[in-house]
This record gives structure tokens, sequence and C-alpha cells, in this order.
């Protein structure tokens, strides 16, 4: 059954987000307002609910409005139509009531289901829960990751599936996934039904806020083309979140394949750019670095562009709300190509550069003989020649320096992992890792940064939405 939304104001903007955080879309919006209707909203054309006399295609209808004599209107006028209340039509707070319910009740903590799930093979696998139609098991022993599609979320992940396979971006730049038809002995009613895909593991997990400035830079970067790639392959993205991206292999991934849809890319889309890169990168750029790392570790963070304007001049306050103007007039006809590459030249324009290193830095004189080891000081020998008979797989390489001990043990390890609390040395670890293709070191920047130290108290995240200013106008608005 297609869903369809009546109202065009800001509840059907929730709403739509609401939806597409089930794994599910409306394919039409309705307005009474004859001025609206032949127009773009949200990406989708205003039709007139004359179209749905006798509902001939069995479209469920949620009105998508606030004011309680709307909806008794609205209501009056799909009764006239020949729609059923509560059958064929619902509020959006009736819709998503029932969709909750049935959802927590099939996976939640009180759902009678097995906390874990043996396949045929003698695989258990202990599940997780998640935030739309899907379910993850993971068998860490097996190091296997199964994501288990349910309902309107199987016919959506099957699509993106059969879209993605031809074309390359499987196992590069989204984690590599695939259709997988395993059977359980314990095998319950809501996986027999359930579409299941196996995902590659992915072990270690380096995330956004453990990147360098440069890092979280070319991150950014990195998936706003990913965004316009899957535009060309008629795909879209729900989920852009930092926490998404990860370091791995020496390039940057996206592992949420959840955040993957089959429909154009939404505009709360543009709200979690915002959010997630531009603002953090803004406040790298204007030096208040420990305030962006800050933001970046707050779940679900909240920011107003207070939060920035101070540091901006007048022309670079006009520069950002020129961008947002443009990019919400791109998000909201679909015009997804065009919005990506608004994104991409305002971002481009941030300097977050590496710095160079003094000659006499830590490590220096080390890493630029990394490959004459008749040049080593006699510590990095005794350590190479130490570690060639340790029997390990893996390493952390704490104050990593250059990561030059960590590029030394990587031709031995499985993978390294080098931190240190210097941004610049990590900066320029990962520069190396790129330039030399190098796929088992990870670096990460070990920011020091927590609410509850006294110096970082005064950093705290103004509690206003970013949806405020964006929908209030802009940059120029001071949201409340």
């Amino acid at each position: 059954m297609k869903i369809a939304l009546y109202g065009t104001g800001k509840c059907a903007y929730t709403t739509i987000v609401k939806l597409y955080g089930q794994g599910l879309s409306p394919a039409h919006i309705y307005d009474s307002d004859k001025n609206k209707q032949g127009t773009q909203i949200f990406g989708f054309e205003v039709q007139s609910p004359e179209t749905l006399r006798n509902n001939p295609n069995g479209i469920l209808i949620i009105i998508a409005v606030i004011k309680q004599q709307f909806i008794n209107e609205i209501t009056d006028n799909l009764l006239k139509l020949g729609f059923t209340n509560g059958k064929d039509f619902m509020t959006s707070n009736e819709f998503f009531g029932e969709s909750i319910e049935g959802y927590l009740d099939t996976w939640g903590r009180n759902s009678g289901l097995p906390v874990s799930f043996t396949d045929e093979w003698g695989n258990v696998f202990t599940r997780t829960r998640g935030v739309n139609n899907a379910r993850i098991l993971i068998s860490k022993k097996s190091k296997i990751v199964l994501r288990v599609c349910k309902n309107s979320y199987k016919v959506i992940m099957e699509d993106v599936v059969l879209k993605l396979q031809s074309s390359g971006l499987l196992g590069k730049e989204i984690v590599g996934t695939y259709f997988d038809n395993r059977k359980f002995v314990d095998n319950p009613i809501e996986l027999k039904d359930s579409l299941l895909l196996k995902h590659d593991f992915q072990s270690p997990l380096i995330f956004g806020y453990e990147f360098s400035q440069f890092m979280f830079f070319n991150s950014a970067k990195f998936i706003i083309n990913l965004t316009k790639k899957l535009d060309r392959l008629g795909l879209g993205i729900v989920d852009v979140s930092y926490a998404n991206i990860i370091f791995s292999h020496g390039e940057f991934m996206l592992l949420d394949f959840g955040g993957i849809t089959n429909y154009k890319t939404p505009f709360n889309v543009f709200e979690q750019f915002l959010s997630g890169y531009v603002i953090p990168l803004l406040l790298m750029n204007y030096g208040q670095s420990d305030k962006a790392y800050m933001y970046l570790r707050v779940s679900q963070p909240k920011v107003t562009f207070n939060d920035i304007k101070g540091y901006m001049s007048e022309t670079q306050v006009k520069q950002f709300t020129t961008m947002c103007e443009h990019c919400k007039q791109f998000i909201n006809i679909g015009d997804v190509s065009s919005f990506c590459d608004t994104l991409l030249e305002y971002i481009s324009n941030i300097s977050i550069l590496p710095k160079e290193l003094s000659p006499n830095g830590a490590q220096l004189n080390l890493i630029d003989n990394f490959n004459k080891k008749e040049n080593w000081e006699e510590k990095a020998r005794i350590i190479y020649d130490w570690t060639t008979n340790l029997k390990i797989k893996t390493c952390c390489d704490l104050t990593a320096n250059l990561g030059f001990y960590a590029l030394m043990l990587a031709e031995k390890l499985d993978y390294v992992v080098a931190g240190d609390f210097i941004n610049d040395f990590i900066d320029d670890l990962f520069i190396r890792i790129k330039k030399f293709k190098i796929k088992n070191v990870y670096p990460v920047y070990m920011n020091f940064i927590a609410p509850t130290l006294p110096k970082h108290r005064a950093l705290s995240i103004d509690g206003n939405n970013i949806k405020a200013w964006i929908e209030g106008g802009g940059a120029d608005s001071d949201a409340t």
C-alpha cells in the first residue's frame, strides 16, 4: 500500500522525516489550497485531493496538520471522497503511534524473541536494536554482521543492493554488502519473512570525532561526493552523520548501509550536513577546535547560528546565508547534484589545511628515512628487532607522534592504531597513509575534550535546534 500526505506545512515536513527514519517514503502530497497545487514541496509535486476520489489505488492518507480545525476539515473532505476514517486515512500522531507500538512489540525487550540465534553452521548471533524496520545480528567470534530487513524496508534494501552491485562502491566507499540466504536453527517468523544482508566485518572502527581536523575536512568532502554518486544511481541517503563515516583500510567509508534508500535524498539531510560538518569545520577554521570536538562528541547535537556568528565577518555571514538559501532551494526541488556542488564549493573554501612541521620536529628525521634502516637511531633498531619475535597481530601506538613506529610495525601486523593528542601529527600521518596507500594503519586524534573538565565547561553548545534558524529565514535570524 502506498502512503500519501495531506498537508504541506511544517507538520508535513516532520512527518516526511519520520517516514524516512522508518524506511518509508510518501508517494504523493495533497493539499486543498489551489495556490499550492502544481508547486514543488520537499521535492514532491502538490496535487489536488480530487484525484483521490474513491481511493482507486489503495493509498493510505496521513493527515499532516496540527490544528484540530484543519484536521476536521480534511477529515470531512476525505469522507466525501469515499475514504474510511481509521482505515484509509489517519492523523500523523495516530500513524506513528500504531507503527511504533507494533514495532517495539516485535523486536523490543519484552518481545519474547531469543537474545541469540544460531545458524545452520553453528555461528551464534546476538541481536541489537536499530532505528528502522531492520535489526542487526552480530557474531563477533565468526566476524559476521547480518542486517534483518522487514516489511517495506525489505523492498527498499533489496532495490538498493541491486543498484549498488555493479557500481564499484560496495566494499570501497560503502561497507561491503551482499544477499545472504543462511538458515537459522531457532528460526522465528520474524527471520523467516525477512531479507538477510551480510555486511563486511569492520575492525577497528575509527569514527569522525576521532579524526584530525584535516581528516575531518576530507571526510566531509567524501560524504558529499558519495551523496552525488548515489543520486546518479537513482538512490538517496537519509543519514549523513559523521558517526556513520569510518576510516578503514586507508580510505573513508560509509558504515551505516541502512542510511541509503531508493528515493531522493530528503531535505533533513541538509540539516545534518550543517550540524554535522559545516558548523564544526567553521569552528575549527576560527580557532575554536575544542568547541568543535565538544560538539562532535554530543549525541544529537543542537546549535544555533549564534554559536558561530560571533567569529564571522559580515562577508562570511553573507556567504553562509547565500549557501544555505541555495541548498534549501536545490534540495526542495530534488536537484541533489546542484545541492552537493553548492555544499562542496562552500566547504572547499574553508581553510582546513595541515601545518608544515618544523625540521626539528620529533620523529621527522626518522620518518624521512623510513626506508633506510641503516640511518635509524639505536632505539628504533632495538624496537624493530624486539617486535620480530612477538606473537601479536595488532598493536596500539599511543602518543604515536608522526607514526614512525606504527608504520614500522604495520609491515608485520594485521593492523596498528596510532594515536596522538597533537592534531598536526595525526594530520601528517594521514597524508602519508594516503600518499603511500597504506591500508593497515589507523590514525586517531586523541582529543581530550569532555564537558566534565573545568576548562571545557564554557564550551557548551546552545540548546536551540539548528532547524529553528533554517526554517526561520536562514542565518540572519536569531533563533531563540
